[in-house]
């Protein structure tokens, strides 16, 4: 995945002593404290997610003057392989970054599932010797920090509002617990990425994106959950109004991805919204137009998630979306949170969608799909089908194509209008809320 460095929870962070070391009270001078290294900085996402996961973290690493040289991302396949797998393709990458880099150490984050990974992955000298200090965000509890004799210094970050993974203290790491932030903000939030900054350089961060007056994107194609690279589809970036949708001129570029699913770069305007558009020449692949907000600073990290093939868990999960020029199919994914019942507000239309079944703090909802059940009446009700898996959900919401060629959706204040396509013959609508 590419490369942001998103996310949402504040990390408290106590012994920078045990990092640097001190001086005793008897020593003559004082003893000089070496600049931290800037080193690679390879980040692991969780379950069913991308390395857009860091996306706002790789903004605010570049904003405090991070080279976005050294900002990688793991995509890895959540869903299934194994770990062992997982290990031996992150082992290689890893690698690769060094060779490529010059450098012999890198820093290692990893969230929620990917956390179990990087921790796994710290497990054995040969690859220890490889990781100068490791970040563990909302990830299951250790009984010592990383490496096979607890040597790697390793800061843990956990928050009692995540009701997903229930973290606590690791013995022997900087432990930091927050009281405020979801599962998914752990990772994402200007509050973690101040302590994670502090932790890797014990410096103080900015915690603010810096706008560029030209900034550059470039990122990846890649399937839903699995992660696995899509090349054979046309991407089209289009100028839109940010209220209505509507394409505002001919598209300002077209990328075919490489074999790897990278795109770009491109340089976009920092204040207009732009649409995301992906054909394949395939019969089976359902287009997607994916709608984003001003990008004010360099992401490359931006993923643009295709539909999985059926014979996948992801897929089956999908296939029941409908293809039905009757109606537009809308799913709203919200990068940097959870949308939580009780804290945030989500509509389409006038339709509230914030409500226990469908937001639980529990699910940790981040993306939600939006079709009718067939009655052609918006009860709001759950899709039974996306009762089975974490951060995903559906919702019954009828959105007939020939009644309105604008579809709003209010996210916590932020507003968006998108096109009314035909979920069918035209594809189906993303709407992205960084």
């Amino acid at each position: 995945m590419k490369h942001k460095l998103k996310f949402l929870l504040s990390i408290g962070f106590v012994f920078l002593l045990m990092i640097f070391g001190c001086s005793s009270e008897n020593d003559i001078a004082p003893v000089l404290v070496q600049k931290p290294e800037f080193l690679p900085i390879v980040m692991i996402h969780g379950a069913l997610a991308s390395g857009d996961t860091y996306a706002k973290h790789s903004m605010l690493f570049g904003s405090n003057a991070y080279d976005n040289a050294l900002l990688y991302v793991f995509d890895w396949n959540s869903l299934g392989g194994g770990n062992a797998q997982a290990i031996s393709a992150l082992d290689s990458y890893i690698d690769k970054i060094l060779a490529t880099t010059g450098k012999n150490k890198i820093y290692l984050i990893g969230h929620s599932a990917g956390g179990g990974l990087g921790y796994s992955y710290c497990s054995v000298a040969a690859r220890a010797q490889k990781v100068q200090k490791y970040v563990h965000l909302a990830s299951n509890t250790q009984t010592k920090p990383a490496g096979p004799i607890g040597e790697i210094p390793t800061f843990n970050v956990y928050s009692k509002a995540d009701k997903v993974v229930n973290g606590s203290d690791i013995v022997g790491a900087v432990n930091t617990v927050f009281d405020d932030l979801d599962h998914y903000q752990v990772a994402t939030s200007e509050k973690s990425f101040e302590k994670i900054f502090n932790f890797l350089l014990g410096e103080i961060a900015n915690p603010v994106i810096t706008r560029q007056a030209e900034p550059k994107i470039s990122g990846r194609v890649v399937t839903l959950g699995e992660n696995k690279a899509v090349s054979n589809v046309s991407v089209k970036v289009f100028i839109v109004d940010g209220l209505t949708g509507n394409r505002v001129g001919d598209p300002v570029a077209i990328f075919l991805p490489d074999p790897d699913g990278y795109f770009g770069p491109l340089k976009l305007n920092p204040e207009m919204h732009h649409e995301f558009e992906i054909t394949s020449s395939d019969p089976d692949f359902r287009t997607l137009h994916y709608y984003r907000e001003p990008i004010i600073r360099d992401n490359k990290f931006l993923y643009l998630r295709t539909f999985p093939p059926v014979a996948s868990l992801a897929g089956i999960l999908l296939s029941n979306l409908p293809k039905d020029d009757g109606q537009a199919v809308v799913a709203v994914f919200s990068s940097n949170q959870a949308v939580i019942n009780g804290r945030d507000s989500l509509f389409i239309q006038k339709i509230d969608l914030v409500t226990p079944a469908l937001c639980s703090p529990q699910n940790s909802t981040i993306a939600m799909f939006l079709y009718d059940n067939g009655d052609k009446i918006s009860s709001g009700n759950p899709h039974a089908a996306f009762s089975i898996i974490p951060f995903l959900k559906g919702a019954d919401i009828y959105n007939g194509t020939p009644c309105s060629e604008t579809i709003t959706i209010r996210l916590n204040g932020s507003v968006r209008g998108v096109k009314n396509y035909k979920s069918a013959t035209e594809g189906v609508v993303i709407v992205v809320f960084d």
